[in-house]
């Protein structure tokens, strides 16, 4: 059971050739979760996960893709796992974290209108323990990985189509997000990753391993607050200190001898 490095490999260059942005991240495939992750990821049954870089730090790459090969079955999941990792959890951090907060927020006020409700069952059953900020953005990436290039990648239209579901359903509020306007803001999330049109403008202070417990997730979401009420330079200098304390207790990244996509 599993996919080989070879395969993974060779998929990833592919993915790359039609997502161009995801060049800014590494790519880490291990075999299992205690390979990438060593005693968290004892009994972590996950076959990808995206670990963000921290705004000190955002001048290299901008985050990991981490997949544990023995757990994705063939190729057609592994490609859904780069799709909901890049296109999903690295690609929402394309928005401003004032924006991003407003997406999330309208994929909540809709939980309870079919079909949406049935994409938040999904993720509320596979993860349990996440905060309803965190399991609005697996909807979001639940949803876009069975998103093709062939349905973003020659629309012109794409960009325009999308910035209006987020402005009428996320920032004007005039009406409830659709499944339909969700798919239109992650085509635009998609083809600007394609394009490199949007760039990382979130930078969460520590990087998703998989699944969290919930009391992290509040953890990390209430730092962010206090750090962002800070000064420039003192709110620099502080995510400088927590980054390192976060890069202290986790395994050593090995971004360099994984993917650079030197393949």
């Amino acid at each position: 059971m599993g996919i080989s490095v070879e395969k993974a490999r060779e998929l990833t260059v592919a993915f790359t050739q039609d997502y161009p942005g995801a060049l800014e991240l590494g790519f880490k495939f291990r075999d299992t979760p205690v390979d990438l992750y060593g005693d968290r990821g004892i009994n972590l049954p996950m076959m990808a996960g995206y670990r963000s870089k921290s705004q000190a730090n955002s001048q290299g790459l901008k985050g990991t893709i981490d997949v544990a090969l023995n757990n994705v079955p063939n190729e057609k999941e592994f490609i859904k796992s780069l799709r909901h990792e890049v296109l999903g959890h690295y690609g929402i951090n394309s928005f401003a974290p004032e924006d991003k907060k407003l997406l999330l927020e309208g994929i909540i006020e809709a939980k309870n209108d079919l079909p949406f409700k049935n994409l938040w069952n999904y993720v509320v059953k596979h993860y349990p323990n996440e905060s309803i900020l965190m399991q609005a953005e697996e909807v979001l990436a639940y949803r876009v990985e069975t998103l093709e290039p062939e349905l973003h990648k020659d629309n012109p239209n794409v960009h325009s189509i999308g910035a209006k579901s987020f402005q009428d359903t996320c920032v004007e509020k005039s009406r409830l997000m659709t499944v339909e306007d969700l798919d239109n803001i992650t085509l635009m999330i998609a083809q600007g990753i394609r394009d490199k049109t949007r760039e990382q403008k979130t930078f969460p202070v520590y990087g998703i391993f998989g699944r969290q417990a919930d009391r992290q997730t509040q953890t990390e979401e209430l730092l962010d607050k206090i750090l962002q009420n800070l000064p420039p330079d003192t709110q620099r200098m502080a995510r400088e200190n927590v980054e390192k304390a976060r890069q202290a207790q986790s395994p050593a990244p090995e971004h360099h001898q994984d993917m650079e996509l030197d393949l």
